[in-house]
């Protein structure tokens, strides 16, 4: 998967597709620095500002 080397690299991922998971959430976890997500601009709204 194109995800796989940027993650070695130490980067977060985010895979954004796929059908919603169940429940509320806007992502889910399928790794130690990979989300995947259904909705982009819900789950970038979801994001702690800096």
């Amino acid at each position: 998967m194109n995800l796989d080397v940027p993650e070695q690299l130490g980067m977060a991922t985010v895979w954004v597709g796929g059908e919603p998971g169940p429940g509320p959430a806007q992502y889910e976890a399928v790794g130690p620095r990979r989300r995947r997500v259904w909705d982009l601009a819900a789950y970038l709204r979801s994001l702690p500002s800096a």
